[in-house]
């Protein structure tokens, strides 16, 4: 099957049916856009499937010569995002992440406003996903 130039809008992409639908889509070509109740789910589905980076070069070809990026984050204490788990959860997540991560600890958001603001003012960037993720992708 050949999705190529094809937009699939995937809703309850986060798990089961909805994850495995979109995984295959972008398998054949197609580019994401994902939706469903939370954003983590939601994000191990795009990790899956490829979904960001394949977008964003699908975008930057289709839109050219606007510009399209993305980053992606990793583990950042970002506040309320990480409210949900409990303060020993949190930290324990945070403490095991700095363990193994090059960087030895969790991002901060000043550093991905940072880059976005370099992929907002560089003019011949373009296509790109970048890491800001303290090493995070190799480990």
């Amino acid at each position: 099957m050949n999705l190529n130039g094809k937009t699939v809008v995937v809703i309850g992409a986060g798990s089961g049916i909805g994850r495995a639908v979109a995984v295959d889509a972008a398998n054949a070509g197609a580019t994401l856009i994902l939706g469903g109740r939370t954003a983590p789910p939601l994000k191990e589905t795009a990790r899956l499937a490829g979904g960001t980076e394949g977008f964003v070069k699908a975008m930057a070809l289709e839109l050219g010569p606007v510009r399209v990026n993305a980053i992606s984050p990793g583990i950042v204490d970002s506040g309320p995002f990480w409210s949900r788990l409990t303060p020993e959860g949190r930290e324990r997540m945070f403490a095991d992440f700095a363990l193994r991560a090059p960087a030895q600890r969790v991002g901060v958001p000043a550093e991905q406003a940072n880059a976005v603001l370099f992929a907002l003012t560089n003019p011949f960037l373009t296509g790109s996903v970048l890491p800001i993720d303290g090493g995070a992708l190799l480990m």
